[in-house]
């Protein structure tokens, strides 16, 4: 699978959240294994920015 490198533990912690709502004797561990995930999926997506300066500059032939 073409995955970036920076989503594969929060592949692995979803995985596991799943596997575990399958099981009955695991809702204990389930809270757990949501935290998780929910951890791992904020940390994944806050480094998918475009932190780069931008300047938006118009062109003098419309600016009237």
């Amino acid at each position: 699978m073409d995955v970036p490198f920076r989503f594969i533990p929060c592949m692995v912690a979803g995985l596991a959240y799943y596997l575990s709502m399958k099981l009955p004797n695991a809702i204990e561990r389930m809270q757990v294994l949501k935290a998780q995930y929910d951890e791992a999926w904020d940390l994944a997506s806050s480094e998918d920015r475009d932190r780069s300066a931008v300047r938006f500059v118009p062109r003098q032939m419309f600016v009237g």
